[in-house]
């Protein structure tokens, strides 16, 4: 687009904008009028906002703890059927025991369960042993039920020799590919993960909870299309000999003879590799040593490629460590490499990474051992089989007491952001969905229900409209909206067309940011590629002035008479992004001083979208 359709275009959005402000300014004076309470920014005028506050929130935007349970409908069932024998037999010829208690069911008698050991724990006294294991469709219910669990363990003392450590992971489902979390100790889920029957159904994944600690881990791959001159296993090499020697420098990670420890005494590699894609996963366990949590392995990873890209020029292994990307046509011609051989977007709060014997949902090809590097004492079983020995190593927060943690200032800190309201929600619900029976806890219209969903579909529509063919069918997945500052943020799933890069991206969502303030919304991306990247802004239609009314009138009972940037330890976005958004969007008029960017502790891309609204309270 040229300079004069550049700047029609920033005409029309201008046009809109005013129109849906002139619209906004109508329905809050009527609705002051009547006596309807409006956080400040809807009451007041205020001078142009700067984007940067909404971005923050998209970077650190809530998913919430838990997903409202939907009424199910239960069928009769016959009590021929119910009660049939425990040896019936399928008409294929295959068995199950039974076979005609649904899934509902099930959850029903294992609340029963539940409630008859508790009731027998309060009556006696004792202790009534519960399973160490349970399933959830979120994440955060696995948490909170691991952590009770936990907490039960140590309250009733039931093992006092080797208390049990609860452990999370996740699992897709073999024909949907529905995911699922777990809790569970390590034993318990060795137990049925290692089960013959799950041979080619296994699609788990390990959960590296925030402040857990673990082992260095690496995720290596590349399009082999786009590489043909890549010799994977020789990357693979120089990088493990160039993270050896970092750890040995500048983490007194060293051997018995005081030289880096060697490839042979700690780093397992696990592949995963296709003819069109090379795959590995290492983890480095390295002797007495970890990692506090996630968050700090990135940090020494990226810091690790800082200094390789300084090096390039002088030390070969360091140049074997950037790729092609697949798009970009790649191989021997196709110019200088600059992708890094090392996802490093791996390392955000609660990371799932694949485990052990596992493929992806839909594929055929397992994480298997390569026994190339370190293969831990006492394994001699083939790579194709299951070890249990082989399964401990392969665990990144199976961390022995008492290691050495390694750990970076201000790292992984996260401090107050600005105070108000937070709504958040799955989902664009009713009233009458989210108000469904929860036990002895009903739904509120501040805690599940969209303030604004002709906002939300408008967004999807328009979505589905500018992006290119084979690009449709975008819903909000979770969505948090912040009433006291006019800003929305839908995390989307379905569609995943980046602005940025032109294209869907493989594996990571997209999100927007409606800010009714502007009466416009733009694009925000969760791949590490299109960090720091903001989309055009794009106007709402007038009609939707309704829906920034009805989130105002959500605001806090006590509001700041005048708006002022967060201020944090460390953020996600480079800078460099807030110096320039300041000059593209003016600064705000505050008392005092004028209007600076934060600065940072660090630079960290762990947590490209804040999965705890709480946290920003």
């Amino acid at each position: 687009m040229g300079a004069v359709g550049k700047k029609r275009s920033a005409e029309r959005v201008e046009e809109a904008t005013e129109s849906f402000r002139k619209v906004l300014d109508s329905l809050t004076n009527e609705a002051s009028a009547s006596g309807k309470r409006l956080s400040l920014w809807a009451r007041a005028p205020k001078p142009r906002p700067i984007y940067e506050v909404a971005d923050l929130y998209a970077e650190r935007a809530a998913t919430p703890k838990k997903k409202p349970q939907t009424h199910v409908e239960v069928t009769p069932v016959a009590p021929s059927l119910f009660y049939a024998s425990k040896d019936y037999t399928r008409a294929d010829g295959s068995s199950d025991p039974h076979p005609f208690i649904s899934e509902w069911q099930e959850r029903a008698v294992r609340r029963k369960v539940e409630r008859i050991a508790a009731k027998a724990r309060r009556s006696t006294g004792g202790a009534v042993h519960e399973e160490p294991y349970r399933e959830f469709p979120r994440q955060q219910m696995a948490f909170e039920w691991g952590d009770e669990w936990e907490t039960k363990q140590r309250d009733e003392r039931q093992d006092t020799h080797r208390p049990s450590t609860m452990r999370f992971f996740s699992a897709e489902d073999h024909g949907t590919g529905r995911r699922k979390f777990i809790a569970s100790t390590y034993e318990e889920f060795w137990r049925r993960y290692s089960a013959p029957e799950l041979y080619d159904r296994r699609h788990h994944y390990e959960l590296i909870r925030e402040g857990t600690a673990c082992y260095l881990y690496y995720d290596l791959e590349y399009a082999t299309s786009a590489n043909p001159g890549v010799d994977g296993v020789a990357a693979t090499d120089a990088l493990v000999e160039l993270t050896l020697e970092d750890l040995a420098t500048h983490e007194g990670v060293v051997g018995a003879d005081g030289a880096p420890l060697r490839p042979n005494q700690c780093v397992m590699e696990l592949q995963s590799t296709k003819p069109t894609k090379f795959s590995r996963h290492l983890v480095f366990r390295t002797p007495g040593v970890a990692f506090a949590n996630a968050a700090h392995a990135g940090h020494f990873v990226r810091r690790l490629f800082d200094r390789i890209v300084k090096e390039r020029d002088t030390d070969p292994r360091c140049e074997a460590c950037f790729v092609h990307k697949e798009d970009e046509g790649g191989g021997d011609g196709g110019g200088e490499r600059t992708t890094p051989f090392v996802d490093l977007g791996v390392y955000t709060r609660n990371r799932a990474f694949r485990l052990y014997l596992s493929s992806k949902s839909g594929k055929k090809v397992r994480l298997l051992p390569t026994h190339r590097l370190w293969r831990p004492p006492g394994v001699t079983a083939p790579a194709t089989q299951a070890d249990e020995t082989m399964f401990y190593s392969s665990l990144l927060c199976n961390v022995e007491q008492g290691a050495r943690l390694i750990s970076y200032e201000g790292v992984g800190q996260q401090s107050s952001y600005i105070g108000g309201r937070q709504l958040q929600g799955y989902g664009v619900m009713t009233a009458e969905q989210a108000t469904v029976d929860r036990g002895d806890r009903p739904r509120g219209v501040t805690d599940g229900v969209m303030p604004c969903p002709d906002t939300a579909a408008f967004i999807c529509r328009d979505f589905d409209e500018w992006s290119p063919p084979g690009c449709s069918g975008a819903e909000v997945r979770t969505w948090a909206a912040f009433p006291d500052h006019g800003v929305v943020v839908m995390n989307m799933h379905k569609n995943r067309f980046c602005e940025n890069v032109e294209r869907a991206h493989k594996s990571n969502n997209v999100m927007f940011v409606v800010d009714f303030r502007e009466g416009a919304y733009y694009q925000r991306c969760h791949d590490p590629e299109c960090r720091g990247h903001r989309g055009c802004l794009r106007p709402l239609p007038s009609e939707l002035a309704r829906d920034a009314v009805a989130l105002a009138s959500f605001a806090a009972e006590e509001e700041k008479t005048q708006w002022t940037p967060p201020s944090f330890d460390d953020d996600d976005d480079e800078e460099a992004f807030w110096s320039i958004a300041a000059e593209e969007d003016g600064q705000p008029e505050t008392k005092g001083d004028a209007w600076k960017p934060p600065e940072f502790a660090d630079d960290e891309a762990d947590a490209p979208f804040w999965a705890e609204a709480a946290a920003l309270a």
